[in-house]
């Protein structure tokens, strides 16, 4: 894993309230444990041939957030859809889009934690909501330019 990865859990191993991401998909960090344990069942899904497309489910992608309907953001491993490893997809687990959405999670965590001190984001119900979805895409964009880069699991 990433010495980001061991940093991030090292200092906090997951949480409770809500993230919030550009598409406004509630996203919880996971603890490790959990992480662990979807990354496994997920493998043992896909060994006993319960997915039919290609490219739906990677035993090289670990999730760390999810959205508590099967749905995760992923480290990707192994650098899938001809890119780069350590990479972060969105898995979603009733639909193929496997968008890459960030070269990294050292980039995820360079374009959330300065979004949160530039003010794009407000508290509501112990969750974190982008103030301005646009404003927040616009910021993203620019600290990662070409993301998100769409692909498909089929």
């Amino acid at each position: 894993m990433p010495d980001a990865f061991k940093e991030l859990y090292a200092w906090r191993d997951g949480q409770n309230p809500g993230f919030f991401d550009a598409l406004q998909l509630n996203r919880m960090f996971m603890n490790i444990e959990d992480v662990l344990d979807r990354h496994r069942m997920m493998n043992d899904l896909l060994e006993g041939g319960e997915f039919d497309q290609g490219m739906w489910w990677s035993p090289q992608w670990v999730p760390f957030l999810h959205n508590g309907s099967g749905d995760h953001l992923c480290i990707d491993m192994g650098g899938a859809f001809a890119g780069t490893e350590g990479q972060i997809i969105n898995f979603w687990h009733d639909w193929e889009s496997r968008n890459i959405v960030y070269p990294s999670l050292e980039k995820w965590l360079e374009t959330f934690v300065p979004s949160l001190e530039a003010g794009l984001w407000q508290e509501e119900g112990g969750d974190l909501h982008p103030i301005d979805v646009d404003e927040w895409k616009t910021f993203s964009g620019k600290m990662n330019p070409g993301y998100p880069i769409k692909a498909n699991a089929g």
